[in-house]
């Protein structure tokens, strides 16, 4: 049982403590943090120069804990070294409501590789509420803007930080500066654990976030991955993109025009492999929102321009090119630029990337907020979020179901922020010279959830012979789409956003990469625990249907009802022949792949790639791989919003070339008996947007 109640930056926190190694507090005063580390198990050295306030510490330690604590009677500002004073680095180093600029170099030295540091301290700005007692103290003792942030980094991962005013902060309001922090590790990367500063492919730093290998965390893979934010800082790879760009797509706005274009090419429905290469060219933007937040009074009011006309006007009246514009002229709006991904080549590979690497969909939004201005009220998304910050500074207020301030983070351009549905937060620009501008990609997890999983496997029992699926070769059938559609809403009607229910399956990230279900017979530890994972969650799942309560919510009591009978379904299946259960969970899990990519593909279009002339000349010439969104069922191969109509030898060497690890692809490395088609099965893949030259500019 907890005693000693925490300061609030250190309460959040508390998650990121190892369970066990050595602790330093220091200016630990009277040791409410000392007491709570060694409630937690750690081994404590408590730092303060005042020797009284250290015996009475040591007199409030239960004799069954004072082993694990020292103490260090010494004014460290007298130091000549603080690692000589104190011994080898600290898993835990924690200063809170201390600061001495010169020491901070060194306080940061004493956490050891893998080891966490907290840190709040005053910052510039406290003069308001706190008068100082000379300059020198305001030199000295106060930090400045971003400093604890630029000397953390890149040494440390950012877990957490806050700077600025704190309002009710323990009783009174107060200017702070704060951060958690991992020290990276000696060879330069991270663990990963609850963010993501990863540097292990620094050519690629987004998809180190999102997937950083094997030997480390993954984003999708984390046992909080839709249910806590994680960030990244400096994980954006360059995108070409700024403030200037977005404002440039939106001179002569013309929403009719656009959306007759948007609408023409998400009706293109590309036939299977005939296509030689997916329409070119970027897209003016044909969905644009302003909204704005004032002051009135005691309280803040929205406003929201969302017609045609009234952002035509706004765009026209104030005259937006640059930053600078946005500055004087801006009036406090935040425009929202909808599915932004089709206005840039450079744009929609991002979005292809991130759908490749997770196999979650999602449009694409940007939000340009003058400096000072706050955007969009307090809201929930009803999916999860990654937010790219491009310019400018952006504060984001994390809050609780009572819409309480949980957690606050600053974005800076180039900082990735993830962020799971159903938070409520609300953003605002930092005060400055310039706007905040930031991305927010949606990741729809549902889909690919596991009550989606579990409904799947029901409808292909049941429909193998009814919806004649095998001979289905182009798309699912509608009536087995909707059928498995209805029972997964129905199933994921039994849980919240944090139920297992609407979480991904442990093995969906391998799942995912795999082009066919036969590509993972040799893994059999895998499908072992896929197995039994799911076997248990239908029982679990059949148990929360029989025992379900009258749904007060008539929308959730409607989309339940679809369950009924299901738990019957459901316990049969968890009884199946091992060998039998596992065909019938990958052949649902594919359903749902298949028809998340037709879904995604036919909303956001396919694939930009290069127009490849001639078979011939995709022959010796070699190739390397692109990141791909590819899946293959009956004789039809999907990557990248095409389906490829392959037989025989073709299909076998295009599941060779997508499965290569060799940077150079040519025909010449396939078997004899295929190498005849390998030139024009490099071709059509080309087109496809699965590979681009080897000797172009990665």
């Amino acid at each position: 049982m907890r005693r000693y109640l925490a300061s609030p930056w250190v309460e959040a926190n508390l998650r990121h403590l190892p369970k066990g190694g050595r602790a330093l507090d220091i200016g630990c005063g009277k040791g409410r943090h000392s007491l709570l580390l060694l409630d937690l198990g750690l081994e404590v050295t408590a730092l303060d120069r005042d020797a009284a306030v250290l015996a009475e510490l040591r007199s409030r330690v239960p004799p069954e804990q004072l082993p694990r604590l020292s103490t260090c009677a010494e004014d460290v500002e007298v130091q000549a070294s603080l690692a000589a004073l104190l011994g080898p680095p600290f898993a835990v180093v924690l200063v809170v409501n201390y600061f001495c600029r010169p020491l901070l170099p060194q306080i940061l030295e004493l956490v050891a590789p893998d080891g966490i540091l907290i840190f709040e301290a005053w910052a510039e700005g406290n003069q308001q509420f706190a008068k100082p007692r000379s300059a020198q103290v305001v030199e000295q003792r106060l930090l400045r803007a971003n400093e604890l942030l630029q000397l953390a980094l890149p040494k440390f991962t950012v877990l957490a930080y806050a700077d600025g005013l704190q309002e009710d902060y323990e009783g009174r309001d107060c200017a702070k500066q704060m951060i958690c922090a991992r020290r990276q590790e000696s060879n330069g990367s991270g663990k990963g654990g609850e963010s993501g500063c990863y540097s292990a492919m620094p050519d690629d730093p987004l998809a180190s976030f999102l997937r950083p290998g094997a030997s480390r965390a993954t984003l999708l893979e984390d046992p909080d991955f839709g249910l806590r934010f994680r960030l990244a800082r400096g994980a954006l790879p360059w995108l070409d993109f700024d403030v200037e760009t977005l404002l440039s797509s939106l001179e002569d706005f013309d929403p009719t025009a656009a959306r007759s274009s948007q609408l023409a090419r998400m009706e293109r429905r590309l036939q299977h492999g005939e296509q030689e290469a997916a329409p070119s060219g970027s897209l003016p933007p044909f969905s644009v929102t302003a909204v704005r937040r004032r002051a009135n009074g005691q309280q803040l009011t929205t406003e929201t321009l969302d017609k045609d006309a009234d952002i035509q006007e706004l765009l026209k009246s104030t005259a937006l090119r640059t930053p600078q514009d946005v500055l004087e002229r801006g009036a406090g709006w935040t425009l929202v630029v909808n599915h932004l991904q089709s206005t840039s080549p450079k744009l929609q590979a991002l979005h292809q990337q991130i759908f490749a690497l997770t196999g979650l969909s999602g449009g694409m939004n940007a939000y340009l907020t003058p400096p000072g201005a706050i955007g969009k009220p307090p809201h929930v998304d009803d999916h999860d979020v990654l937010v790219f910050q491009v310019a400018g500074e952006k504060k984001w207020m994390l809050l609780d179901a009572n819409r309480e301030l949980r957690e606050e983070v600053v974005l800076h351009a180039g900082d990735v922020l993830y962020l799971p549905q159903g938070i409520p937060h609300h953003a605002a620009a930092l005060e400055g010279t310039s706007p905040s501008l930031h991305l927010a990609l949606g990741l729809h997890r549902l889909p690919l959830s596991t009550a989606f999983v579990l409904a799947a496997m029901l409808t292909v029992r049941a429909g193998r012979e009814a919806h004649r699926l095998e001979a289905s070769r182009l798309r699912l059938p509608n009536s087995f789409v909707e059928e498995m559609e209805s029972r997964g809403q129905a199933f994921a009607a039994f849980g919240t956003r944090e139920h297992w229910l609407h979480q991904l399956l442990p093995e969906h990230l391998r799942l995912v990469e795999a082009l066919h279900p036969d590509d993972l017979a040799q893994e059999q530890s895998l499908l072992a625990g896929m197995a039994a994972n799911l076997r248990a969650r239908g029982r679990e799942l059949a148990e929360l249907i029989r025992a379900a309560s009258p749904c007060p919510d008539p929308r959730k009591a409607l989309l339940r009802a679809g369950a009924a009978g299901s738990d019957a379904e459901l316990l049969e299946v968890a009884q199946l022949p091992n060998k039998e259960f596992i065909d019938l969970a990958l052949d649902a899990f594919w359903a749902r792949r298949e028809h998340v990519l037709d879904q995604h593909f036919a909303q956001h279009g396919p694939l930009w790639a290069e127009k490849a002339t001639d078979g011939a000349e995709s022959g010796p010439r070699p190739f390397r791989k692109r990141r791909v969104a590819a899946l293959q069922r009956a004789g039809i191969l999907r990557i990248n919003g095409f389906r490829l109509a392959l037989e025989g030898a073709s299909m076998e060497a295009a599941r060779l070339f997508l499965k290569a690890t060799s940077p150079g692809l040519s025909a010449e490395d396939l078997p004899a008996p295929l190498r005849s088609v390998g030139s024009e099965v490099l071709h059509r893949l080309r087109a496809c947007g699965a590979l681009e030259p080897a000797d172009c500019p990665a």
